[in-house]
């Protein structure tokens, strides 16, 4: 969502070459998304237009499940002597091994969002140059 704003603010002010000043871009018109409206089956659908149905939120968040499913055996293990169980190794391993497949789960899952990582070289450039932008103006004004 943070990005999402950001580039409607983006959108919503451009500068004029000459003057450097925002004004308001009445004439560009911003992209609404997806979410919150209905589908063709009455499902809500994403900001990717992807069907909200019980399905998606399986495929979704199985990952994110078998990850607290992991933790919860990992964190019980220190307990498991105090409980009667032999080892915790009995809950050691299966919560590893659980939590690797929530991760895989987790990573493969089918609806990512589109957005472009912190750190691409894109978005890290833009970064440089509004920073210099930003330095420039400061200069101007004192």
């Amino acid at each position: 969502h943070i990005q999402t704003r950001a580039t409607a603010i983006m959108v919503a002010t451009r500068r004029t070459p000459a003057k450097g000043k925002a004004e308001p871009a009445a004439k560009t018109p911003v992209k609404k998304s997806a979410a919150g409206k209905k589908g063709a089956a009455g499902a809500k659908l994403d900001p990717d237009g992807n069907e909200m149905t019980p399905v998606y939120y399986l495929r979704q968040y199985v990952g994110l499940f078998f990850t607290l499913l992991s933790f919860a055996f990992i964190a019980f293990a220190g307990y498991a002597t105090q409980y009667g169980f032999s080892s915790a190794n009995v809950f050691l391993y299966p919560g590893c091994a659980i939590g690797f497949v929530g991760l895989a789960l987790h990573e493969l899952r089918p609806y990512k969002t589109k957005a472009q990582m912190t750190f691409d070289p894109a978005a890290v450039e833009y970064r440089k140059k509004e920073i210099a932008e930003a330095e420039k103006r400061a200069k101007k004004s004192k």
